[in-house]
């Protein structure tokens, strides 16, 4: 009885994380580039043990046209680069701008990396009629001046990335690989959306809350049961 109202328990937590989770994917709806979070999951260890695990889907989602020429989507397998705050950070999420000292930021003020490091406009933008023109991909113009190429990356074959917060995905010991050419497409002037389903995230939520309150029931009825077993004990 006692091992009931553990697992029973243990569900219950696990149905909370989950309701936490679909409640974070319907309030990110609208935000470019973000990925939509798994609910929790038991499953199965090599040790034979039961872990709570969460995935993410990293399906790709659609493209809107914006017409900002430092709005840009990735179509494929690769992800941005940004410089976060205890590294490197791998994003969908495109939506870049010029900061004051002429980086090239995202909308968290993480300068994006390219394959020389920051890539910094400063130095190009004295003619403010050049055109800003980046490539399929991802080499960086200035009118006929080279600036750089963006960091296209992606997971390490044995490896996948890790949420962070947000749009931005880390990996594990800092192990990538430089995306090739082939495996991607940089689209200028498009932003990539969220790829959850709100439909499908309010069904879900549903489903959630009716196990955990089913969860909550069992805990309830198998203490109640204890403790009636413990009354008849003491007669």
């Amino acid at each position: 009885m006692i091992k009931g109202i553990f697992l029973a328990g243990r569900s219950m937590d696990s149905k909370f994380k989950s309701i936490e989770v679909i409640g974070n994917n319907l309030a990110n709806v609208n935000t470019s580039g973000y990925k939509k979070a798994m609910p929790f999951t038991e499953v199965i260890n090599q040790y034979n043990q039961v872990e709570i695990k969460q995935m993410t889907n990293f399906k790709q989602g659609s493209f809107t046209p914006t017409g900002n020429p430092l709005d840009l989507s990735v179509d494929g397998d690769a992800f941005f680069t940004v410089q976060g705050l205890d590294g490197m950070d791998f994003t969908r999420g495109g939506k870049f701008s010029i900061s004051n000292d002429g980086f090239l930021i995202n909308d968290q003020g993480y300068k994006v990396l390219g394959a020389n490091g920051p890539i910094n406009l400063n130095g190009y933008l004295l003619d403010k009629n050049q055109s800003i023109k980046i490539s399929k991909k991802g080499d960086i113009k200035i009118g006929e001046n080279y600036v750089d190429k963006l960091l296209m990356v992606k997971p390490a074959p044995s490896d996948k990335f890790f949420r962070k917060d947000g749009t931005n995905f880390s990996s594990p010991d800092g192990r990538y690989f430089v995306a090739n050419e082939s495996d991607y497409q940089v689209n200028q002037g498009y932003l990539e959306q969220s790829n959850v389903n709100p439909i499908e995230e309010m069904t879900n939520m549903i489903k959630v809350h009716n196990e955990y309150d089913s969860a909550s029931k069992m805990v309830t009825f198998l203490n109640q049961s204890l403790s009636e077993a413990n009354e008849i004990g003491k007669v």
